[in-house]
């Protein structure tokens, strides 16, 4: 995948999230809290291994498969994933990571990619639906009861509705 074919495919992979508030809860401690969120741009997929590959030069991933969702990926390799994806679209990567002691922080200020927050994530799976998921778990979400034991290529299942697919299963988030 060339840079342009990239910058195209990224502008046509983004859904804008509207702003918004997410109710979120802490199930041992029963507390509820809501948070604020700004509009946010998300990735209409789960990263797949063909970008992944095209941004990193790896493919860590134990399933393989072009368009199935990146796996085995940590933490220090998701964050520097999205700053080279942003430092190859011309902004400003989110991310600071320290390698002798692998310690990351993260600049929200900055117009890099990133991943979304705990609440953001929450917020986008939801898209405005109020009940525990936004659809039938069968045709929205890969399983263990439908996935034959192994990850699927992305956008097979229905979106949620502001346009976001795979919220739920297919990989471990």
């Amino acid at each position: 995948m060339n840079i342009d074919a990239l910058e195209t495919s990224l502008n046509e992979l983004v859904v804008e999230i509207p702003s918004g508030q997410i109710e979120l809860r802490d199930d041992r401690t029963k507390e509820k809290w809501t948070v604020d969120i700004k509009p946010i741009l998300l990735a209409k997929f789960p990263v797949t291994q063909e970008l992944y590959f095209a941004i990193s030069n790896e493919n860590p991933s134990t399933i393989k498969g072009n368009r199935h969702p990146v796996e085995t990926v940590t933490w220090k390799d998701a964050a520097n994933f999205c700053n080279k994806l942003s430092i190859l679209s011309g902004l400003n990567p989110c991310y600071e990571i320290k390698d002798e002691n692998e310690e990351i922080t993260f600049d929200i200020t900055r117009n890099g990619f990133r991943l979304p927050t705990e609440a953001e994530w929450e917020y986008a799976c939801k898209a405005g639906t109020t009940g525990i998921r936004y659809g039938e778990l069968n045709n929205i979400a890969w399983f263990k009861d439908n996935s034959s034991n192994t990850t699927q290529m992305v956008g097979q299942k229905e979106a949620n509705p502001w346009g976001l697919y795979d919220m739920l299963g297919n990989v471990w988030e």
